[in-house]
């Protein structure tokens, strides 16, 4: 056990630095110092340091249990420091408004924490022709493939494959390989883009290839011979979208018969399983055809690895962190109810599951930090007054962050936050309902940030106002089809007031042989009602730049789409999905949260007067379930496919855009932007725009990441020069799955 040491003691081994502010006395500031080098049984000062962040933590929460009079500054020193558990905070951890406990890299050094050991590269041997599997091993691989007996190095826990994907983490990844802090792919098939195999049905342009048909919920055929080569394959997966666009499943395969092409998977996929979909096969030694895919033998322990570059030329980690076994869902970091704590400029990287976990409490954030390579999502936060600033999130196998909180019943906002950050190359393993940034809960804010390349869209949202702005959101929604870039699945007339402003979002469009319902630039879909829509630039869109998918009194005004497939698409799906006894009951659903009562009648008055009882709501004279009250006008169009279309899929309702106010729109005119060829979209003081009555200017200027003053290393207006580390995106993820 550490020796204990009183408070008075602490407070003398403590640094005091008085800084100068602009107004008021001068602020103590007390620090600790932590080094891979250290030793817990020291002073805990810069030449003494202690040797963990756990004893650092038992020397704060001293100065917590007798009041901060002082800032706490824990600094620690470059290196890496690998947990097996939890670091778990809570309210003896926590700062007060007056004085905070920052846990911080010391200048000028790389602090890395992380759930993954490292591999050296001495273990390894290359795979001869001597070896069982030499038969196994594609042509490609021969003489590239390096081997290394795990548990001979004191690794034998593997985890497991998971079913895992649409609204399903499947819990922690099994064990993931990372080479220079990128994440390598397991061996599959297809597996690069483009790819030609004579004997299969392979979509060259996309690296797929496609069931013929559904034979039952678990059972589909396939064409060409390619899955004869994995007869003595161990754990065969496969992942795709078995059905629809928009889910998609990893599955384990229990038998191909290659006889008949019958492929059997172990359970149904989510949504269903037909015919004419995509997918690829996993988890394969025999695939292993390009470098960075490897394959791990849980049986026997041997990992088998192509690397990208000489394995004496950069780092090799395995994951292990899982959580804890009663919870997998325990992060590398859990301040739980803390308060006034705030990581700087810390990696948190390489675990199976979560990285960091806010839950509760007030005023915690990290801030100049890189979340990375996680097997599940890099950020989970609730409480109040919590966040990320200037952090960039890459490589995670899940979504990036998801913000809730708030008060549903007072619409109190949890004013949670994430801006300035560059999130970019998430949802390796989860494909679809995995956003950059989920919101959820009430008032949650997403501003200022640079979101690009991932399966499905960059920010989705559920609950009431929400603040969505000033985000630079390009290349996502690249793997599935009715998506967006910024959209709310909707289905809850409660939620309200979610404001989308000032948002450039561009280059948006599915690399999927067949689109299904789109790729969008916000989708506002199943009837989600009162939100605005307001001062964006919509770019090269591949599907609709505004797609309101049946909901009420949504305002679109003064956008400016251009070079989309359309500008704005309607529909009345509210005249058929809106049914009593549902999970679509909206007369339920108002009346939970007594919605013609303050604050929800004064905060959303055109919901107030919503009837209360479906003998009013289906009336065909009252249009209730119709897209009434919503507004497009002051909207700015050019070279667009279409300008405003209405879409019926068999719902049972026409008639969308005569329920819409639309007015002062200009569909096709040149709006004079200031570089369109360099996305300079600002628009010159002769554009047409302008010209429309009430047309507001766009700050085009301060949309994406905001350059920190005096900070050379902040990124341009648009935050493509923003990378708070050394790292680069991940290359196997974008070389593998995601197009360049």
């Amino acid at each position: 056990m550490y020796p204990k040491l009183t408070v008075v003691a602490l407070m003398g081994l403590c640094s005091v630095a008085l800084s100068a502010a602009d107004a008021g006395p001068p602020l103590a500031q007390a620090n600790f110092y932590v080094a891979p080098a250290g030793d817990d049984t020291s002073q805990g000062t810069f030449a003494d340091p202690f040797a963990t962040i756990e004893r650092a933590q038992e020397a704060v929460r001293l100065l917590v249990a007798e009041g901060l009079v002082a800032e706490v500054r824990v600094c620690l020193r470059g290196g890496v420091y690998a947990l097996d558990h939890t670091l778990e905070l809570g309210p003896q951890d926590s700062g007060t408004a007056d004085h905070g406990v920052t846990y911080m890299r010391y200048p000028g050094e790389e602090v890395r924490v992380m759930g993954a050991t490292e591999l050296q590269a001495e273990w390894f041997t290359p795979v001869a022709a001597s070896s069982p599997v030499w038969g196994r091993i594609d042509p490609l691989a021969r003489g590239h493939l390096m081997q290394i007996d795990l548990p001979a190095h004191g690794i034998s826990e593997f985890g497991v494959l998971n079913k895992r994907g649409f609204w399903n983490q499947g819990g922690p990844s099994g064990l993931e390989v990372f080479f220079n802090q990128e994440p390598m792919q397991l061996g599959r098939w297809p597996d690069k883009v483009p790819y030609s195999e004579a004997d299969g049905n392979v979509l060259s342009s996309t690296g797929w290839v496609v069931t013929e048909r559904g034979l039952d919920k678990t059972r589909f055929t396939y064409t060409g011979t390619r899955p004869e080569r994995w007869s003595r394959a161990e754990e065969v997966w496969v992942h795709g979208l078995f059905k629809n666009g928009w889910a998609d499943t990893h599955l384990q395969v229990t038998d191909i018969d290659t006889a008949a092409k019958v492929m059997t998977l172990a359970s149904e996929p989510y949504y269903g399983l037909a015919g004419d979909r995509p997918y690829y096969a996993e988890n394969l030694l025999e695939e292993i055809t390009v470098p960075g895919e490897w394959y791990l033998n849980r049986a026997t322990g041997i990992l088998y690895f192509w690397p990208p570059s000489p394995l004496p030329q950069g780092e090799i980690y395995v994951s292990y962190f899982a959580g804890n076994s009663e919870n997998w869902a325990d992060p590398l970091v859990h301040l739980n109810n803390a308060s006034h704590v705030t990581f700087d400029g810390i990696v948190f990287e390489m675990t199976r599951a979560g990285l960091v976990r806010i839950e509760g409490g007030t005023d915690n954030q990290l801030a100049n930090c890189v979340l990375r390579n996680a097997g599940m999502h890099a950020a989970l936060i609730s409480g109040s007054n919590n966040g990320l600033d200037r952090c960039e999130i890459s490589g995670v196998g899940n979504y990036g962050v998801e913000l809730n909180g708030g008060d549903v019943v007072s619409l109190a906002p949890a004013n949670n936050y994430v801006r300035n950050c560059h999130i970019h190359h998430y949802a390796r393993w989860c494909w679809t309902v995995t956003p950059a940034v989920r919101l959820m809960g009430v008032g949650q804010v997403a501003e200022h940030n640079h979101i690009h390349h991932s399966p499905h869209e960059g920010i989705m949202f559920r609950g009431n106002d929400h603040r969505i702005e000033f985000n630079d959101i390009h290349d996502v929604c690249q793997w599935v089809d009715d998506a967006a870039a910024i959209g709310s699945p909707g289905r809850d007339w409660r939620h309200r007031g979610t404001r989308i402003r000032y948002n450039f979002v561009h280059d948006v469009g599915s690399k999927l042989p067949r689109r299904g319902f789109g790729t969008h630039g916000i989708y506002l879909d199943c009837t989600l009602s009162g939100s605005e829509v307001f001062g964006n630039v919509l770019y090269d869109i591949a599907g609709f730049a505004v797609f309101l998918n049946g909901g009420r009194d949504n305002l679109i005004e003064n956008n400016i789409f251009v070079k989309c497939a359309g500008a704005l698409a309607a529909s009345a799906c509210g005249i058929s999905v809106l049914k009593p006894d549902t999970d679509l009951d909206l007369v339920k659903q108002l009346a939970s949260i007594n919605y013609r009562r303050p604050p929800y009648s004064t905060s959303y008055p055109k919901l107030a007067v919503v009837p209360d009882n479906w003998a009013e709501l289906q009336d065909p004279a009252s249009n209730w379930l119709y897209p009434e009250g919503s507004t497009f006008s002051r909207n700015m169009g050019w070279q667009n496919g279409i300008w405003a279309k209405e879409i019926n899929w068999g719902f049972g309702g026409t008639g969308a855009l005569t329920k819409f106010k639309i007015e002062n729109n200009v569909e096709d005119a040149d709006p004079c932007f200031t570089d369109e060829p360099a996305l300079d979209l600002s628009l010159d003081p002769t554009s047409p725009a302008l010209a429309i009555p009430g047309f507001q200017p766009i700050p085009f200027d301060e949309i994406g990441i905001t350059p920190e003053p005096g900070n050379a290393d902040t990124p341009d207006r648009l935050g493509r020069a923003f990378c708070p580390s050394s790292s680069s995106r991940p290359v196997a993820f974008a070389r593998l799955i995601l197009s360049e």
